[in-house]
């Protein structure tokens, strides 16, 4: 088994508005399996970061980082499980710029 990542969003010094998308379209998986997303974002200031996931109707905002705010200029990286009818987006509890943002989808092919 050999593992392939693929970039699925890669932003620099992007402001940012309170609870609304960081990416103006959802991401999605093309992938007819589960996969990995490795979540790499470093912020301004200090804030906490919402995984956005949807399913058809359903929308659920996952608070990363055990609830707490991710510190300013430091960086944080989180896996995510994502299921192949899921669409994913980010969001923050502030207004802020996010200074990085990566999101890779880690695939496992046989």
């Amino acid at each position: 088994m050999t593992k392939d990542i693929w970039i699925m969003a890669d932003q620099k010094d992007l402001a940012v508005t309170a609870h609304t998308d960081f990416l103006a379209t959802d991401l999605a998986t093309e992938q007819g399996y589960p996969v990995t997303w490795r979540i790499f974002a470093v912020f301004g200031t200090a804030g906490k970061l919402h995984l956005i996931r949807k399913t058809g109707v359903y929308t659920a905002s996952e608070i990363l980082n055990g609830d707490t705010n991710l510190s300013a200029s430091v960086a944080y990286t989180f896996d995510v499980p994502v299921e192949n009818d899921e669409l994913i987006n980010l969001q923050t509890d502030t207004g802020l710029t996010v200074m990085t943002l990566k999101v890779i989808e880690m695939r496992a092919q046989v």
